[in-house]
């Protein structure tokens, strides 16, 4: 019904026009106190208090307010970076005064150590080179060490066994030397420095004998047994174990299978190799 009225009443206005409420008359309304007794009503109970806005003039001076302290507290960090820098710049300079100081033309290795560096020496022409001096020089240096290798040649040649034909060639059996013997048979040549044959050794094998008339010791032959017999003055390298060249008992020998042959020899030993044989038996 009062809606109906509202309409009613505000049909008379023209299009686009708010109607004006009639000015208040009379004293303002009085606000009711709050109650003091702890109760609240239902809107008030979930509202926060709210503190009052502060003015203008009130922001401006709290603005002031926290602006001086942050100015101060950039400054004292300021001072104190300053401060610090000038410290390590402080430090650098006294140690590297106390560092031993550098000298020209040296360089510091990994150790620590001042290395002196190399003094320029003078370049210097090259000198001419004489080579007929220079070859005489040469071959004067070397003839002492070309005696030298014909004499080592001569002796290889001498212990090979090598240079000319035999003188006669005969053959032996029951070769014998110190403790060891041997029964097989051998053609023994006969050289004008030494005797050659082969013999059958237990454990070393065939043994190449190369006995050289200079270093035989009292030879020997048995015209009757047709023995030819001697000693070595030395160790022989593949007898260690059975022949003692500083016992007397211990010989060499080897027995021809003819009397002819036999002879043979004799006659060659005494003759050619110049032996000092000794003989005995009956001829």
């Amino acid at each position: 019904m009062s809606d109906q009225r509202r309409r009613n009443s505000f049909s008379g206005l023209p299009a686009g026009t708010l109607p004006t409420l009639p000015a208040r008359t009379g004293p303002p309304p009085t606000v009711q106190p709050k109650q003091t007794d702890g109760s609240f009503t239902s809107n008030e109970r979930f509202l926060p208090a709210l503190a009052p806005a502060p003015s203008p003039s009130a922001q401006l001076g709290i603005a002031a307010t926290t602006a001086g302290p942050i100015a101060s507290t950039n400054d004292m960090l300021q001072a104190l970076k300053q401060k610090a820098i000038d410290r390590s710049r402080e430090q650098y300079r006294m140690g590297r005064s106390k560092s031993v100081p550098r000298s020209a033309g040296s360089s510091r290795g990994d150790s620590g150590r001042i290395r002196q560096g190399r003094p320029q020496l003078p370049l210097r022409k090259p000198e001419r080179i004489d080579n007929e001096e220079l070859n005489r020089n040469l071959a004067a240096k070397l003839q002492p060490l070309e005696s030298v290798a014909n004499s080592i040649l001569s002796a290889v040649e001498e212990r090979k066994g090598g240079g000319g034909s035999p003188l006669a060639k005969a053959t032996c059996k029951d070769f014998v030397v110190g403790r060891a013997s041997c029964s097989a048979s051998s053609v023994v040549s006969l050289y004008p420095d030494r005797l050659e044959y082969k013999f059958s050794h237990s454990t070393q094998g065939r043994v190449d004998m190369v006995m050289y008339i200079k270093d035989m010791l009292a030879p020997e032959l048995d015209r009757k047994a047709l023995v030819l017999k001697f000693r070595i003055g030395k160790p022989l390298r593949y007898f260690i174990d059975a022949y003692d060249c500083t016992d007397p008992q211990h010989i060499l020998s080897l027995s021809f299978h003819n009397k002819a042959e036999a002879t043979q020899f004799q006659e060659l030993l005494t003759s050619n190799c110049k032996v000092p044989l000794l003989f005995v038996g009956e001829q």
